[in-house]
């Protein structure tokens, strides 16, 4: 296992600050490495320090994204047999050597008693 820190937040406003803020997240990661159709690292960079907003595409699909977490864990749960935990509130993981790097997950999967 990969060792992590874990914090979690009152609201999902301070969530998206910390996530903005803080570090890297795993959606970013492909546009930092220049390997995203969608995002260059520049534009991370901007973002990241406030020189320009997300773009708005951006906020639309991630309002489809959020709508359709529960029918894809629930799917995946009757497709696999694993149970599904549910990450209810607003949390980042963070690699305890790089805490800069981080994970906000929506379900984790339960396999053979380990998650």
């Amino acid at each position: 296992m990969i060792p992590k820190t874990m914090e979690v937040f009152s609201t999902r406003e301070e969530w998206l600050a910390a996530r903005r803020m803080t570090g890297i997240g795993a959606s970013e990661a492909a546009a930092v490495l220049g390997a995203s159709r969608w995002k260059t690292p520049l534009q991370v960079w901007s973002e990241k320090t406030g020189g320009v907003e997300p773009d708005l595409a951006d906020a639309e699909a991630a309002a489809f994204g959020l709508l359709l977490e529960p029918v894809i864990a629930e799917r995946f749960e009757r497709v696999t047999g694993f149970p599904v935990l549910r990450v209810e509130e607003p949390t980042l993981f963070r690699a305890r050597a790089a805490p800069f790097v981080f994970a906000s997950f929506d379900a984790f999967a339960e396999f053979a008693g380990d998650v």
